[in-house]
């Protein structure tokens, strides 16, 4: 979670934030997912079910909770555990107050893409939003920086 203030100090020169988003793909190699540019005053949150939780069984089991279902995001119960394919697992929100970007990117998790875009639309902020089975979205303003990221191996939805 960031908050950025003004323009970033490179000596004696002022530019725009370059901010890098966890791979979320990653089996710990530290690479990023993508890059994005912010300029000015803004909070950058990102919530996802990829870092905290543990697999049993061979069902990746996480901290987020669905309210409808009273199981973790991402796993379901038809006679045996399993997950489904296409959960959200990580949001990126970029917007000015960091509370509602953190609630609304945890929201986003829950909801789903779809529903997810359409809550962040709604409150006028930007975001990448990518699910388990390697497909992503943005929603308002986002910036991909350009470069080499894990990105080019997703398809955009």
């Amino acid at each position: 979670n960031l908050c950025l203030l003004g323009k970033k100090h490179d000596s004696n020169e002022k530019s725009d934030w370059k901010i890098g988003v966890n791979n979320c793909f990653d089996d710990g190699a530290g690479t990023y997912l993508c890059g994005t540019i912010i300029s000015g005053d803004c909070s950058v949150i990102t919530s996802g079910t990829y870092e905290r939780g543990y697999e049993k069984n061979g069902v990746k089991v996480n901290h987020l909770i669905n309210p409808h279902t009273k199981m973790p995001v991402g796993v379901m119960y038809d006679g045996a555990y399993s997950n489904e394919s296409d959960y959200v697992i990580s949001v990126t929100v970029v917007g000015e107050n960091g509370a509602i970007c953190d609630a609304a990117a945890t929201a986003v998790c829950i909801m789903g893409i779809n529903d997810g875009a359409n809550l962040i639309e709604e409150l006028g902020l930007s975001a990448l939003i990518v699910t388990a089975d390697k497909k992503y979205k943005t929603v308002g303003s986002f910036q991909f920086m350009q470069g080499n990221f894990y990105l080019d191996g997703l398809e955009k939805v």
